[in-house]
C-alpha cells in the first residue's frame, strides 16, 4: 500500500478540475448485478464532486420531507460525493506510480492529476 494522504487535499484538486478518475471496483449486495456490470469498472473520466440540491416538501399527510430537486449528474464523468472522503472505513493513498487510491465503503477509485 502507498503513502496515506489527506482526503481533503484530493477534494480541492477535484474542485479545481485537475483530476481524472476511474472506478476499479464497486460492490453492492447483489453479486449477479455486480458481475453483470463488470463490478462498476470504468475508464478514465473527469472527476467532480456531486452536489445535489434538496428542498423541503410537504406530503399529503402533512409530513415534511427533504427531496432531491437536482441530482447534479454529468455524462461521461465520475461523480464523487463529499462522504466518499470522510467515512471511517475509507482512506486515500498515493500509489508508487504517482496515482492516488480512494477507498470508500465498497468502492475503490484510482485518481490522477492532469
Amino acid at each position: 500500500m502507498g503513502k496515506t494522504i489527506k482526503r481533503n487535499w484530493l477534494i480541492e484538486q477535484i474542485e479545481l478540475g485537475k483530476v481524472e478518475a476511474k472506478c476499479d471496483i464497486k460492490l453492492t449486495d447483489d453479486y449477479a448485478f455486480d458481475n453483470a456490470t463488470n463490478f462498476g469498472a470504468t475508464d478514465w473520466l473527469p472527476a467532480y464532486i456531486r452536489k445535489p440540491v434538496f428542498e423541503e416538501f410537504t406530503l399529503e399527510n402533512g409530513s415534511v420531507i427533504n427531496r432531491c430537486t437536482d441530482h447534479d449528474w454529468r455524462d461521461n464523468a465520475i461523480a464523487l460525493m463529499t462522504h466518499d472522503f470522510s467515512g471511517k472505513s475509507g482512506y486515500a493513498i498515493q500509489n508508487n506510480d504517482g496515482t492516488y487510491g480512494l477507498k470508500s465503503a465498497g468502492t475503490y477509485y484510482t485518481l490522477r492529476i492532469i
